[in-house]
């Protein structure tokens, strides 16, 4: 039985048995895919008698971005300082485009530094995109036989999986999740994993936010297995 001490998110996951899961960071496999290759925590097979078999990818955060007013009004400042006049409402409106603007600003508004940042939602979801595709690439990658010198690292149980059929989960679970903000972060990683779940084929149903407690209903903190 094998479990997951994620530091990072302050969770433990599992235990679960040996061939039905993997530990994908800082493992042979993630370290010969190169250096800055962001990854997942570890993959979880999902084993339904009668049922096509699922794999599930699994990301852990502690904590649910949130936009920083503070950052809107240092944008405001710098747009005052262009030459450019600021009403109340466009401000309002700034902070309820946060995100937009994380994204957009720097190519929109020549005089934001490059770096700048108004909400930290498009830095922490581009990098859950990127953790997640790279996960699916290097896990089909290596079905497929690109890498040979690291398949054995992978427990057997995976590569005995019909890749016809089995359905694939991408799981985020965030320790100190609210409830009610759960449509609002799950709409936002569904939104940035749409192209992914559409090129791969995936479903409607293959991204979803849990809490902690989510996560223990599911099977993946403090039970024996899925």
């Amino acid at each position: 039985m094998k479990t997951f001490p994620e530091l990072g998110s302050e969770m433990t996951f599992g235990p679960f048995p040996d061939d039905q899961c993997f530990g994908i960071e800082n493992s042979g496999p993630h370290k010969a895919a190169g250096e800055g290759v962001k990854i997942i925590e570890f993959y979880k097979l999902n084993l339904r008698e009668g049922k096509p078999p699922q794999i599930w990818l699994i990301e852990a955060k502690k904590t649910a971005p949130r936009s920083s007013p503070q950052n809107v009004q240092k944008f405001v400042v710098e747009m005052k300082k262009a030459g450019a006049k600021v009403p109340t409402p466009a401000i309002e409106n700034l902070e309820a485009q946060a995100d937009w603007l994380s994204i957009h600003g720097p190519r929109l508004f020549p005089f934001m530094p490059p770096d700048f940042v108004v909400s930290d939602f498009a830095l922490y979801f581009s990098e859950l995109r990127e953790k997640m595709e790279n996960a699916l690439r290097l896990f089909f990658a290596t079905r497929a036989g690109r890498h040979p010198a690291q398949a054995g690292h992978w427990p057997g149980t995976f590569y005995n999986l019909p890749l016809d059929t089995t359905e694939v989960r991408l799981f985020l679970v965030i320790k100190t999740a609210e409830s009610d903000r759960l449509p609002q972060l799950n709409e936002k990683l569904r939104k940035v994993m749409r192209p992914v779940v559409a090129t791969w084929g995936l479903g409607p149903s293959a991204v979803e936010v849990l809490t902690e407690a989510m996560a223990q209903q599911r099977g993946l903190i403090g039970n024996a297995g899925a």
